[in-house]
């Protein structure tokens, strides 16, 4: 009982830490403006040592992808830099009675200029498609999916202003096992307005078939705050689940590295008749520690659930990605 005291006591004290820091940086962004330019700070040993050995590793791999796209093809028909890239994700989560959990995910997006005239493949060591689907994946971080082993082989196009995609992804396990995604989107954004209709059928060992579609919308006040409304929904044929999100999210922009969002979300099922199984309240702050190699999120959240009788139930997420 003491810890938990002191964990939600730990986490109100972020809360409103985040909440400062927040507040100066916004009245920063909003006068910034007004202030000259300031010369970029020198670079230090460290700063210039961890850019020299990116630049290194990103093209060690920019190479190989290079070699293996002209293996593919076996001609060479474009002559373009190499945009190959390799993402490590690094997820921490503390949550209130359930402990700690640390999660690495690996992401390979090969960029084969010849080969992606037919199709784009990418490895994972994670199903990329389910982790970021719905507002756990994009907005809390705390939808980390089936870990296993695959890759993904593409069939990307263009029409008009839809986007389709078709991603069977072959997972290595014993026996293998595939799985589809067939996705639809296209975006409709303004000075003022943001609309994002998608639809996305899919099929997996473990849920079925399945379909996921989204009707996100968002108004855009100033160059600092947004307002995004969130209605989502998902049904899984194998388990007959039906799982709608509703929500709001308010951006708030810090300057050009930093951002906030402070987000409200409400999750029903149909289980066993349709009605509110949890609602949660977060505060997310994103910024970039490096430009194009290292970005974080910082996401303390309060989450209500039917199963914890709607009690509070506390959760802190530290995520880094890093890219080469």
């Amino acid at each position: 009982m003491i810890l938990v005291k002191v964990h939600r006591k730990a986490l109100c004290i972020l809360f409103l830490l985040l909440l400062l820091v927040n507040n100066t940086s916004a009245l920063a962004a909003i006068k910034e403006h007004e202030r000259a330019p300031k010369e970029a700070p020198p670079s230090t040993p460290f700063r210039k040592n961890l850019v020299e050995d990116h630049k290194t590793i990103s093209k060690l791999f920019d190479s190989i992808a290079e070699g293996l796209d002209s293996f593919l093809v076996s001609q060479q028909q474009h002559k373009e830099d190499n945009k190959t890239r390799v993402i490590l994700i690094n997820t921490h989560v503390l949550t209130e009675g359930q402990g700690y959990q640390n999660v690495n995910n690996l992401a390979i997006h090969l960029h084969l200029p010849n080969f992606e005239k037919y199709w784009q493949l990418k490895f994972t060591n994670y199903d990329e498609q389910t982790t970021e689907r719905g507002v756990r994946g994009s907005y809390l971080r705390q939808n980390q999916g089936p870990r296993n082993y695959g890759a993904t082989v593409g069939f990307l196009r263009r029409f008009k202003s839809v986007e389709f995609s078709f991603t069977p992804r072959i997972l290595l396990e014993d026996p293998l096992n595939i799985s589809h995604s067939m996705n639809f989107e296209t975006k409709l954004e303004t000075k003022l307005l943001h609309f994002s209709p998608k639809i996305e059928f899919f099929a997996t060992p473990e849920k079925g078939t399945g379909i996921f579609f989204g009707l996100n919308s968002g108004f855009y006040f100033s160059d600092v705050y947004s307002l995004f409304f969130i209605n989502e929904g998902e049904y899984q044929e194998k388990a007959h689940l039906f799982t709608a999100t509703q929500g709001v999210s308010l951006g708030q922009r810090l300057n050009d590295i930093s951002s906030m969002s402070y987000n409200l979300f409400f999750i029903s099922n149909n289980r066993p008749n349709y009605h509110l199984n949890n609602y949660s309240i977060s505060v997310a702050y994103n910024t970039i520690l490096y430009k194009d190699i290292i970005d974080t999120q910082l996401i303390p959240a309060l989450s209500f659930s039917e199963e914890r009788n709607f009690l509070g139930v506390s959760s802190f997420t530290v995520n880094f990605n890093i890219y080469f």
